[in-house]
């Protein structure tokens, strides 16, 4: 009984964010005056190009956690397997992979905007110490989630799994560095 809940609210929660998307780009099509793919693409392309500027040490630290974060989309929603588990591990699994794989793109939209503080200079203000504290503690539940797993006897790919532990340590460490960096000048 309580698989069929989990599944019904993680389907519930897909079917909320689809009808967000949806409803967004309505809004920004008639704001914008039409649909244009031109402008998306262009927009996307744009983008690409900020992220790939590095301007300094926090700018490429953010952009690689961006590129990451684009990589495990890409990895994990559009497919059914993953090469973190080294097995089938059933259709709870999958949707367990999709949702996390769709929680990405909210990770990488808050990296390029931490990226973007970092060439601006502005990672002291709140807003951005409060989204490195954000991005510290989701890595935080990842690398236990990760260790759980390990725990529990999951079949995973032992190389692959020290990678995303040391990866997640590595931002749980730069990111509580930055919220708890002062001011300058304080």
């Amino acid at each position: 009984m309580l698989l069929w809940i989990t599944i019904g609210y993680c389907r519930g929660a897909i079917a909320i964010a689809a009808a967000t998307v949806f409803i967004n780009g309505r809004i920004y099509a008639v704001s914008a005056g039409g649909f244009s793919l031109q402008t998306i693409v262009k927009g996307f392309g744009n983008g690409l190009r900020d992220l790939l500027q590095l301007r300094n040490n926090m700018s490429t630290f953010y952009a690689f956690c961006a590129g990451l974060a684009l990589l495990q989309f890409l990895w994990h929603f559009p497919s059914s397997a993953t090469p973190l588990f080294s097995q089938d591990l059933g259709p709870i699994a999958l949707l367990l992979k999709q949702a996390r794989g769709a929680g990405m793109v909210l990770a990488g939209v808050v990296w390029y905007v931490l990226k973007d503080a970092a060439d601006r200079g502005r990672l002291a203000a709140s807003t951005f110490k409060q989204l490195n504290l954000a991005m510290a503690v989701v890595a935080a539940l990842q690398l236990w989630a990760y260790w759980q797993m390990s725990v529990a006897g999951v079949p995973l790919n032992r190389q692959l799994w020290r990678v995303l532990m040391g990866t997640g340590l590595l931002v749980v460490a730069v990111c509580d560095w930055q919220f708890f960096a002062k001011k300058a000048g304080a």
